[in-house]
């Protein structure tokens, strides 16, 4: 299942197998590590550097 993304859920970059940059409520890039809360409220639960995905408990987001 892919969710429609929050504005702040796009995926920005993946830094590594654990750790992603998506905007922060301001609009900037910021890091997230797998068990945190992004800027949507979502938890980061697993990074796929191979996909370009990143699994929350809402659903995938994708490196655009």
């Amino acid at each position: 299942m892919v969710a429609s993304p929050n504005r702040s859920d796009l995926l920005v970059a993946i830094t590594s197998a654990n750790s992603i940059v998506v905007p922060d409520t301001k609009g900037l890039p910021a890091s997230f590590r797998v068990g945190e809360r992004l800027p949507s409220g979502a938890r980061l639960l697993r990074v796929d550097p191979r996909s370009g995905e990143a699994e929350t408990d809402r659903g995938l987001i994708r490196l655009e």
